[in-house]
């Protein structure tokens, strides 16, 4: 899909991240420069430790920058969803009580309003008869989508997702990217996904950034022309395959 005519909701200008510790200075980023869509799924694949984490982490505003700029266009930090590599779901709370302590902790809506909104989400990942479940009770796919429900509940404009589906098996991994592509066109969120597997990245991004080795720099940003409804046929489209292939020849160049 040509996105050349969509909104731009957030670019990166020659962005420079670097670790000091007592003896060296490492460099995770280094002039790291690209724009996200408003409704665009983005991937980001890369070597491992050429800062992919890094990236999502200063995007959220957990990280400070050595120099360069991120700039939101008409919304801030407070508007970042994040679903992280584990579910980091407490496991004293209940699958709704994990959901709605976003809206706890920020204390907006009363009790009986993001009970409710948390209720619509569980149905949205499918998981609603297991609102009174705890997590212990559940599979990894079922804890991430936990997750995912309670990155919504405040209404995110932008979602960062880590390699959420990265502990899962090769089947249930398959089946959450199904998911996943049925929940970014039911929510027309923005979402920013890290991910080691450039078939997931492929088959789930509209555009995919492949970043370097450390330091990470954007090697290419490659445009993913595939059908915005995506499921297991599509890894037999010839288009796809080609994605897969010219990507690898990008990173391992």
């Amino acid at each position: 899909m040509d996105m050349t005519n969509h909104e731009t909701i957030l670019e990166l200008k020659n962005l420079d991240i670097s670790f000091e510790s007592k003896n060296q200075t490492t460099e995770a980023l280094k002039d790291v420069s690209f724009d996200v869509k408003k409704n665009e799924f983005l991937g980001i694949v890369g070597p491992s430790g050429c800062g992919k984490t890094t990236l999502l982490n200063a995007i959220g505003g957990l990280l400070s920058l050595t120099s360069g700029k991120i700039l939101y266009q008409d919304f801030d930090v407070e508007n970042i969803g994040f679903v992280f590599q584990d579910s980091t779901l407490l496991p004293w709370r209940s699958v709704i009580d994990n959901i709605v302590l976003p809206l706890e902790i920020r204390q907006k809506l009363n009790k009986e309003k993001f009970y409710n909104k948390a209720k619509k989400l569980l149905k949205l990942v499918n998981l609603e008869k297991f609102e009174k479940s705890y997590p212990q009770e559940l599979s990894g796919g079922m804890k991430q989508r936990v997750s995912i429900a309670r990155a919504l509940i405040s209404d995110p404009l932008v979602l960062l997702m880590d390699e959420p589906f990265g502990a899962l098996d090769e089947i249930t991994r398959n089946k959450m990217n199904t998911e996943l592509n049925k929940i970014w066109k039911k929510t027309n969120k923005t979402v920013i996904f890290v991910t080691h597997s450039i078939p997931e990245a492929v088959f789930l991004s509209q555009r995919v950034i492949v970043l370097s080795q450390n330091p990470g720099t954007v090697k290419e940003i490659i445009e993913i022309n595939l059908p915005e409804k995506r499921d297991m046929e599509i890894l037999k489209n010839k288009k796809y395959l080609n994605y897969l292939i010219q990507i690898r020849k990008i990173l391992y160049a």
